[in-house]
């Protein structure tokens, strides 16, 4: 019982993860589009950082060996 109840949570906290990673990603976006014509960076290149990002942290985080 008590694993199970480890393992709902463990999934509810990965949930939220998600969810505050896409928050993340949505606000970025949104600050882009007011600053449009104010550009320094291309969209492209953030979008790249991005995932080098995500992929570094996923690693991190879940590519441990069992």
């Amino acid at each position: 019982m008590a694993n199970n109840t480890s393992t709902t949570i463990l999934e509810r906290v990965n949930e939220i993860e998600r969810n505050l990673q896409k928050l993340k990603v949505d606000l970025l976006f949104d600050s882009l589009k007011k600053k449009k014509g104010m550009e320094i960076y291309k969209t492209e290149n953030i979008l790249k950082e991005i995932k080098k990002i995500r992929k570094q942290l996923w690693d991190e985080k879940y590519s441990k060996v069992i």
